[in-house]
C-alpha cells in the first residue's frame, strides 16, 4: 500500500495530494459515504418485504424462487447474511397479504426515497452544487 501512494505522489506532486485530501476532508467524503451506505442499506429490507409478499401473492411456487436466489447469493454473501435474509424472507412469506404488501411499497418508496435524496446531495457537493431543500419536504423552496 504504501508504493501506492509512493508512486502516487511521484505522479502528481505532493500539492496535488494535498488538494485532494484538503477537499476530502472539507466536502466531508467519509461522512456521506457513510450516510449513503446507511441508507441504501435501509432501504434494502422494506424492498425485500414488498418483493417476498408480491411473490407470495403473484407466483404459485414462491419457495424454490427464493431458493434458487438464495444459492446464488450464497457466492459473494456470508453465511451468516444469507441465513438472517432466509429467515427474513420466510417469515414474510408466510404472513403474506395484501396489508404486508402495501406496507412493504410504502417502507420501500420512503426509504427509498431518503437514499435517493441522498445521492442527489452527494453529486451535488461533488459537483460543487448548493442545493440544500429537498424538493419534497414541507416549507422547502422550489428553486
Amino acid at each position: 500500500m504504501s508504493e501506492f501512494f509512493s508512486d502516487l505522489k511521484v505522479t502528481l506532486g505532493s500539492d496535488a495530494l494535498k488538494r485532494i485530501g484538503r477537499k476530502v476532508l472539507e466536502d466531508d467524503c467519509f461522512g456521506l459515504a457513510g450516510q449513503l451506505a446507511y441508507l441504501v442499506l435501509f432501504s434494502l429490507f422494506p424492498f425485500l418485504m414488498f418483493l417476498v409478499a408480491l411473490m407470495g401473492l403473484v407466483v404459485n411456487d414462491p419457495e424454490s424462487i427464493l431458493n434458487t436466489l438464495t444459492e446464488s447469493m450464497e457466492d459473494f454473501l456470508p453465511g451468516d447474511i444469507i441465513g438472517l435474509l432466509t429467515d427474513y424472507t420466510d417469515r414474510t412469506l408466510r404472513g403474506a397479504s395484501s396489508g404486508v404488501l402495501f406496507l412493504g411499497a410504502l417502507a420501500a418508496l420512503w426509504s427509498g426515497s431518503a437514499a435517493s435524496y441522498a445521492l442527489i446531495k452527494v453529486s451535488n457537493r461533488a459537483y460543487g452544487l448548493e442545493r440544500p431543500d429537498h424538493p419534497g419536504r414541507c416549507g422547502a423552496s422550489p428553486s
